[in-house]
Formats: structure tokens, sequence, C-alpha cells
């Protein structure tokens, strides 16, 4: 759960797989990383997705201030990360006070994607804080969709600090995952290990219901003999009663005088 009291630098709630890796369609682009992408492009139900992503991790026990990383153009512009914090304030306006336009882009970047230069200073010199009555003195939770580096997180929270924020808990919906041979092979041998751990399981599964069935065979044969044999005992028993008694009746007739 996200608190203000952990030490964690920055909280990731998923890992964000490209949906292209060098030029090619990523086989591990997920159905996790695809609503990161709808979210980029403001579709309701990804906004929607993780405003319930989110209330689902959040464990605040006190009120504090929600703000977000803004995009690499300048100017207050609202992303998809905005609209979620935005209607997480709204669910919650006694606890969560609306902080999403404080922290603003005053001079563009380029886009990671396209070679832009992300390191730590760049994110200072082109991010400022307005409107600082909405986070002084408050714990404040800052978003990002997806952070590869984590820089523009760590260079928000700073900027947040200074302005006057009293804790500042850094979270961001996917963590880039990048990849080289050693990646692509722990990813194929976990995915081999699942698979034989699957097989191995279905195989001891199989034998255990075939050993199941033949104990239950067993005891139903077991059962059968010992309700045959119980069935042919009662059946000689009730033979050997009726003998008797035929028997008895004859003798008794035998007997019986003759009145002539």
């Amino acid at each position: 759960m996200i608190t203000f009291s952990d030490s964690q630098d920055i909280y990731y709630l998923r890992n964000y797989h490209p949906l292209y890796w060098q030029g090619e369609e990523n086989d591990y682009f997920d159905y996790f990383s695809e609503k990161i992408l709808e979210l980029k492009n403001k579709e309701k139900t990804s906004i929607d997705f993780w405003f319930k992503e989110l209330k689902k991790h959040l464990k605040m026990d006190e009120s504090f201030a929600i703000a977000v990383v803004p995009s690499h153009s300048s100017g207050n512009q609202v992303s998809g990360i905005h609209l979620v914090a935005q209607k997480l304030a709204k669910s919650l306006p006694e606890q969560i006070n609306d902080a999403t336009l404080c922290l603003i882009r005053v001079k563009n970047i380029d886009r990671l994607s396209t070679g832009g230069n992300r390191e730590l200073y760049i994110h200072f010199q082109s991010m400022e804080v307005i409107n600082l009555e909405l986070i002084q003195n408050k714990n404040v939770l800052l978003l990002d969709d997806v952070s590869t580096s984590g820089n523009s997180l760590r260079a928000g929270k700073e900027l947040l600090l200074k302005a006057g924020a009293s804790k500042v808990k850094c979270v961001a919906l996917g963590k880039t995952v990048t990849y080289d041979d050693s990646v692509y092979e722990k990813i194929d041998r976990d995915a081999m290990g699942c698979f034989n751990a699957i097989d191995y399981w279905e195989i001891e599964e199989h034998e255990k219901n075939c050993r199941d069935a033949e104990m239950s065979h067993f005891l139903v044969c077991e059962e059968a003999e010992d309700l045959r044999e119980k069935i042919t005992n009662d059946a000689e028993y009730a033979r050997d009663q009726i003998q008797r008694c035929a028997n008895y009746s004859h003798l008794e007739l035998c007997f019986i005088p003759n009145p002539g």
C-alpha cells in the first residue's frame, strides 16, 4: 500500500512494456501497458481503470494534496494522468486537495522516445511550481503515468519540497522495462519455469486423480463383494430355515392320528 511513512523512493503500480522495441512490435506488450497508452489518449475507460487501481493502492490516513508531473510540452496542458488525479480529488474532496496544476512545464523538452535528454537537471530547468498555497505545509502525492529513469518524479519532488510541501510521495502507474538479451532470456526462463510447473502440477494432479479413482473403484468393488457375500449368506440361511420348516411340517403331518 502507498503511504507517506514508507521509505520507498518511487512506488510503481505496474511494469510498462513499450508497444515497439527496436522498430518492431514488442511481444511483451501487455494489457496494463495498453491501458497506459489509452490513458495518454485520455480514453475514459482507461481513466476509470487507473482511478480504481490507484484507490486500491492508496492508504492515506490523513489529508494530502495531489500533484502531477507535467507533459514534455510547456504550458498548463491537461493530460490523462491529470484527469485521473482530478477524479481522485473529486471522489474524496475532504481528504484530497486538487493541486494537479501546481507543477507546470515552463520549457519544452524532447520526448525520451525520440532521443530526448531526461537527466535530472533538464527537469529542474524546465519545471516550476505555481499556486504554492495548494501544497505548502501539506503532504503531496506526486503522480506520473510512465517513468523510465524516475528523474522527472525526483525533480518534481525536490521542487515541491522547496516550495513548502511537508512530504512528497512519488507514484508512477508504470515503470518502463528496457530489454537486452539477458532480460529476454530471464523472461523466457521464467515463462518456461511457469510452463514446467504447470505441466508438473497437471501430471501430479492427473496421477492423484487416477490413484483416487483406483482407490474408489477398489472400495466400491470391495463393498460390492461384501454385500454379495452377505446376500449369499442371507439367502443360504433363509433357504435352510425354509427347509427346516418344511421338514418339521412334514413330520407333523406324518404323526397326526388316523381317525378311522
